[in-house]
């Protein structure tokens, strides 16, 4: 059994690394002493919490530049260096369109959709090709997720190599039906009881929420299996 998490960031509650690894530990508790093979890529769609993930995933650092903000003031500037790939990574969430049109237009660039970059950066495609079961998910699964968000990346790729592919979140709506008909086989949130959300958003709360629900899918799917 090979199981491959790439999981988005759940916002202010877990990075997409604590989310992967607590899906790990359900996977293990569910298999208990039976062989099974976890790995967990760090996810992002692009915006974000990219910087974040890559340097999580990939052993990179976090470094910091001062800049200067829209109204002038002085800002310290978060950017990931991937020392193994000679890769700065900077977010451009806000300033994408002339950033892009500027890169286009003076420096040759080429423009590529951020969750394609991640999971470039990440090789997850080489992870799985041969896994059984894919999981990913974000806080918030909703219609959405449906139109290209990460998850969605995640699942069709995992489309093209047979992996049945499971979704967690923190949330789910009514229209996130949608994600099923783009290669999501299933979703589930993971809150198990009705609680505030900032009690859900806890993130000792979501760690164990995460790892409960991951433990239980899998108790079901060795029972069926």
């Amino acid at each position: 059994m090979k199981v491959v998490v790439a999981i988005d960031s759940l916002k202010n509650s877990l990075t997409s690394v604590e989310a992967g690894r607590a899906i790990e530990a359900g996977v293990r508790k569910a298999y208990g002493g039976h062989p099974v093979q976890v790995i967990v890529k760090p996810l992002s769609d692009g915006g974000e919490g990219t910087v974040e993930a890559l340097v999580d995933g990939l052993n990179g650092q976090l470094r910091y530049v001062g800049v200067q903000g829209p109204l002038g003031e002085a800002v310290s500037c978060p950017y990931g260096y991937l020392p193994g790939m000679e890769t700065a990574v900077i977010e451009m969430a806000g300033a994408a369109g002339g950033m892009g049109f500027a890169f286009l237009a003076y420096l040759n660039g080429r423009l590529r959709s951020g969750i394609q970059i991640v999971l470039d950066s990440i090789r997850l495609a080489d992870a799985v090709k041969d896994a059984d079961y894919v999981i990913t998910g974000e806080g918030r699964l909703d219609a959405q997720t449906a139109m290209g968000k990460a998850p969605i990346g995640v699942a069709k790729l995992a489309k093209q190599y047979g992996a049945k592919v499971i979704a967690l979140a923190g949330c789910t709506t009514a229209d996130a039906a949608e994600c099923n008909r783009q290669g999501i086989d299933a979703f589930f949130s993971i809150v198990d009881k009705a609680m505030p959300l900032e009690e859900a958003m806890n993130k000792e709360t979501a760690l164990r929420n995460m790892t409960n629900t991951a433990q239980q899918v899998f108790n079901l799917i060795r029972a069926v299996s």
